[in-house]
Formats: C-alpha cells, structure tokens, sequence
C-alpha cells in the first residue's frame, strides 16, 4: 500500500498525520506545500519515501528508530527542518 504522488500536495489543512501500518511508500511530493503540517508519524512498514515528499518546513518526524530517520533524511526526503522524534 503506498501514498500516491501529490496525494496531499498543497493541503493547508493538515497540522498532523499519523500513517498507518502497512503503508511502504510515500510518493513524490505526496505532503509537499503542506505549509501548516507539524508531525507526521510513520509506520515501521514504511520502506521508501520518494524526493520532495515533504517540504522544508518546520516538521516532527515520528518514528520507531532514529537510524531509519537519517537514512531517509540523508537522502533529502524530509528536508533540512525536520526533527526526530521517537515513537512510544
């Protein structure tokens, strides 16, 4: 299962999103221009986060290993201004 290309593109609605279990791909600028998007938690199935899923902004990651985060964030998936948080 997987979040579709642009799927939230522009959604200045959304302030937080928990992903659920059993999603492994977030797409291409899935949450991009999501100016007022503040957390995302992501499942542990996640497996590949696609470039420009999620913009520069201000933004708490919320995930089960801190490894796992900067593997993604290396490779630029979350931007310069996200922040690790550990899961519960």
């Amino acid at each position: 299962m997987d979040i579709s290309n642009n799927a939230f593109d522009t959604c200045d609605d959304l302030a937080e999103v928990v992903i659920g279990e059993g999603v492994s791909i977030i797409g291409h600028r899935a949450f991009y221009h999501c100016k007022n998007l503040k957390r995302v938690t992501l499942p542990s199935s996640i497996e590949e986060i696609k470039k420009e899923a999620f913009n520069d902004n201000p933004v708490d990651i919320v995930m089960q290993s801190h490894e796992q985060f900067d593997n993604f964030n290396t490779a630029g998936r979350f931007g310069s201004n996200a922040t690790f948080v550990q899961k519960e």
